[in-house]
């Protein structure tokens, strides 16, 4: 009876992983942002919607994404790609003042801006080199 079961089981696991491995490098990227993103928030009396943050996200993370395909397309070495990743810690590129959530028609400021900062360069420095190793 045992062995039945896992034998049942391993079809659903199996299946699982192979949905999971199918998500583009920028997609998988963009939504565990989104999802680091939320599970920061603290407010009990909203959420984030995670689907929706995947979405707004994406375009960026693309391309990223495809800057680092560029790159290594133009022969670029480790330590040049390396300069252009540390370009996204620039605090022009997002400050911290524009970091808003959107609740129905209202906007509202993030509650820790510098660790959503942090959470959301960090998506793109992976997405790049992604992109840069052809993954």
């Amino acid at each position: 009876m045992r062995a039945l079961r896992r034998f049942m089981l391993l079809p659903i696991v199996l299946s699982c992983y192979g949905c999971a491995s199918s998500l583009s490098s920028p997609m998988r990227h963009a939504y565990h942002t989104a999802n680091k993103i939320a599970h920061q928030h603290f407010d009990p009396n909203t959420r984030i919607h995670v689907n929706n943050t995947t979405a707004l996200l994406l375009p960026a993370f693309e391309d990223i994404y495809h800057l680092g395909q560029q790159d290594r397309a133009k022969g670029l070495s480790q330590q040049e790609a390396q300069q252009n990743v540390n370009r996204f810690d620039d605090p022009q590129l997002l400050p911290d003042s524009n970091m808003t959530l959107s609740f129905f028609t209202h906007q509202y400021s993030v509650e820790n801006p510098q660790e959503t900062r942090r959470l959301y360069i960090d998506g793109l420095r992976k997405t790049y080199w992604d992109g840069f190793n052809g993954r």
